[in-house]
This record gives structure tokens, C-alpha cells and sequence, in this order.
């Protein structure tokens, strides 16, 4: 079960355009979202163990992280099914610390010397983080060439895209990751947009 998610400056509606600063802690950021309630005819989801709260299509359902997915960190799943198969959309993980931290931490983002922040992840070239904003929230995102493995026949091969994504309320902060096959559809990106923070 492999995903993808495309990265566009405005194709999801989730970033702001190229050339913005990705967002530092604290500072305010014009308010970007599309369809900010989730899904059309959605489906809300709380977890406790990751403190956060989302909506989904009704076609899709929430699961345990298992195989690649797996993490020490709370984690969840969002899964559906393509042609017929079922498949994994992208993970969420929950971390304890800041959104600069947890975006160096565990999504391999950093600034380079002119202050632009850069991914390390990935096969090829560093790509530039791109900054978004949610209810409550504010993130980095960026889409890296990765590895993909057809189940069926045991290839690996540097073709899948892969999105990071790191969100943050300030206190806390969940990492959504996808590892290469499927493409952004307006579900999963509503689903992604539609994360809000739980209150203690």
C-alpha cells in the first residue's frame, strides 16, 4: 500500500505561494484554506492519543499503523480503496515540541545559509518547504522524489513522490507523510486541511 501526494503551489489550495517564508513560531500568516470543514458529506474522526481531531470522506476509514507506517510517536492511518484495492492514503504522527523542531526532527527540514528552508530527505536535489496554515495551526510541506516497491514483483525504483508535512499549534506538532504512488485528490487534501488541534 503506497501513496503520493502532488505538490503544487496552488493546486491543493493548502500552501502559500512560492517565494513566502515558511512560517517561524509565533508569527501571524494570512489564513489559506479550502474547504476548511473537510470532505463534502464527511465523516469526523477524534483521536485522543494523537490530540487532534479531523473529517474525512465516508468512503475512507481511519486504522492502526502497521509495516512502513509503524512509529514509536501516536499514529494513525487514513485508508481507502483504488480500483478496487485497498490502499493507504498517508499516515499522522504526533509529537510533543514546537513546529521548527519536529520539522528538523522528523521531517528532515532545514534552513540552508541564505535562510530558505530546504528538505535533506528524498533521492535527488534538496526541494524548497513550503508554508501553510489551518484552524489553530501553522505548517511545512514539501514533496520529495522517493522510492517505490511494487508489491507484486519486488521492483524498487526512485519514482514515487512523497509528501512531508508538518503541522504545529505551538505546543504540539503532527507529521503526515505519504510514500509514493497515488495522487493529491480534493478528499485527502480537505482531510489534511481539516486537522485541528484538541485542547488539554
Amino acid at each position: 500500500m503506497r501513496t503520493m501526494l502532488i505538490a503544487g503551489c496552488m493546486g491543493a489550495g493548502l500552501i502559500i505561494p512560492a517565494g513566502c517564508s515558511p512560517p517561524h513560531e509565533g508569527a501571524a500568516q494570512p489564513p489559506v484554506a479550502v474547504r476548511p470543514d473537510g470532505p463534502e458529506a464527511s465523516t469526523s474522526y477524534e483521536s485522543r492519543d494523537l490530540a487532534i481531531s479531523f473529517s474525512h470522506a465516508p468512503n475512507r476509514s481511519v486504522g492502526a499503523c502497521t509495516g512502513d507506517w509503524q512509529s514509536e510517536a501516536p499514529c494513525l492511518t487514513l485508508n481507502g480503496t483504488v480500483d478496487g484495492e485497498a490502499e493507504t492514503f498517508f499516515s499522522l504522527r504526533s509529537f510533543d515540541g514546537p513546529l521548527e523542531q519536529i520539522a528538523r526532527d522528523q521531517a528532515g527540514f532545514a534552513p540552508d545559509p541564505a535562510g530558505r528552508w530546504m528538505t535533506t530527505f528524498g533521492r535527488f536535489e534538496s526541494v524548497e518547504v513550503e508554508s501553510m496554515v489551518g484552524s489553530g495551526w501553522t505548517g511545512m510541506k514539501a514533496t520529495v522524489t522517493c522510492g517505490v516497491s511494487d508489491p507484486a514483483t519486488g521492483f524498487h525504483a526512485a519514482g514515487g513522490d512523497c509528501l512531508w508535512m508538518v503541522i504545529s499549534d505551538g505546543r504540539r506538532s503532527v507529521v503526515a507523510m505519504t510514500d509514493g504512488v497515488h495522487g493529491l485528490d480534493a478528499d485527502t487534501a480537505a482531510t489534511l486541511q481539516s486537522i485541528r488541534f484538541l485542547t488539554p
